[in-house]
C-alpha cells in the first residue's frame, strides 16, 4: 500500500520480499545501526530526547522557522512528543542540540507514526540529516507496530518538498487549502512502514523525467505548479491524482512543479483516500 510507481523510484528488489516479522525486525535493527554509525562518523550523537532538552530544541526551532510556524509547536506538543513519543535529538561534541525530530504514535487504524516537526542547524547542512533522522524515527515507528508514517508540509516549502517527497519517499495523500491552526494550506504526507515502503519510494529523477517523456500527461501523470493552490485543490477534490514528487525549476520548465499520478497506481488503503472535512 501507498507505493509510488516503481518506474520513477530507486528500487532495491530484495526489499520487496521482506515480510516475515523476524526479517522485518532484523531489517529495522540493521538500518538503525547503520544510521547511528553514519551520524557518529560525522561527529554527532543521535539519542532519545529528554524533557531537559526542551530549551535547546526550542532555540533551534525558533532559529529555523518563522515566529508563526514556531508558535504552532506548543510546550504541550513538545511534552507529548518527548515524554510519550520517540523524539530524537542530534548532539554535537560540546553537548549542543543541532537537530531534532518530534515524532509520536497514534492508535488509529494505521497505528500512525507522525512526524510533527524536524529541524537541523544550518552549520550541519549538506549531510542530508533531515532525511536520515526522519528515516530513523520511521524505523522506530515500524519497530513499535506503526503501519504508516505521516507528516505535514506547506505546498511552497520547496526545500522540504524535495527532502520529504524525493529523498525520504513521502507522497501527498491529502491537500487542505486551509488547515485550522496553521492558517494556510498544507499537504498531509504518508508512506507505508514496511522495508519496501520505507526504502523503495524515493524518487530517481532521471527515471521520472524519462517517464514524463513516454507517459501520457493527464492520464498517467499531471504536473502542477507549487504555488497554484486552486489547481491543487481542484485536483484533490475532483480527481484521483495525488502528488508524489517535486521537480525543481530548470529540470522541465522555469517553474517549480509537483508531479502527480492516479492513486489507483499506488494501492491507497481506504484510510488514506478519505479526507476528513473541515468546517
Amino acid at each position: 500500500m501507498l507505493r509510488k510507481p516503481h518506474q520513477i523510484c530507486r528500487v532495491s528488489p530484495e526489499l520487496e520480499h521482506i515480510q516475515a516479522i523476524e526479517d522485518i525486525r532484523e531489517f529495522v535493527k540493521n538500518e538503525k545501526a547503520e544510521i547511528e554509525q553514519t551520524i557518529n562518523n560525522i561527529g554527532l550523537t543521535l539519542r532519545r530526547a529528554e524533557l531537559k532538552d526542551f530549551s535547546g530544541i526550542r532555540q533551534l526551532l525558533c532559529k529555523r522557522f518563522n515566529p508563526d510556524t514556531a508558535a504552532q509547536i506548543s510546550f504541550y506538543d513538545a511534552y507529548r512528543s518527548i515524554r510519550h513519543g520517540y523524539t530524537m535529538v542530534l548532539e554535537d561534541k560540546d553537548g549542543q542540540i543541532v537537530g531534532y525530530d518530534y515524532s509520536l504514535g497514534y492508535d488509529d487504524d494505521d497505528k500512525t507514526s507522525f512526524g510533527l516537526n524536524i529541524a537541523i542547524h544550518p552549520d550541519w547542512a549538506g549531510y542530508k540529516l533531515k532525511t536520515i533522522v526522519s528515516i530513523y524515527t520511521s524505523l522506530l515507528g515500524m519497530e513499535r507496530g506503526s503501519r504508516i508514517r505521516r507528516g505535514i508540509v506547506h505546498p511552497n516549502n520547496l526545500i522540504s518538498l524535495h527532502n520529504l517527497l524525493n529523498n525520504t519517499g513521502f507522497l501527498c495523500e491529502h491537500f487542505y487549502g486551509y488547515l485550522p491552526g496553521f492558517e494556510s494550506s498544507r499537504f498531509i504526507l504518508s508512506f507505508s512502514l514496511t522495508p519496501a515502503g520505507l526504502m523503495n519510494n524515493r524518487i530517481d529523477m532521471d527515471k521520472l523525467l524519462d517517464y514524463i517523456n513516454v507517459a501520457k500527461e493527464g492520464e498517467d501523470y499531471k504536473l502542477v505548479e507549487c504555488d497554484d493552490e486552486p489547481a491543487l485543490e481542484e485536483m484533490y477534490n475532483s480527481t484521483t491524482f495525488r502528488v508524489v514528487a517535486f521537480v525543481r525549476e530548470g529540470a522541465l520548465t522555469e517553474k517549480n512543479l509537483l508531479f502527480a499520478v492516479p492513486h489507483e497506481l499506488m494501492n491507497f488503503p481506504p484510510s488514506s483516500i478519505y479526507q476528513a472535512p473541515i468546517g
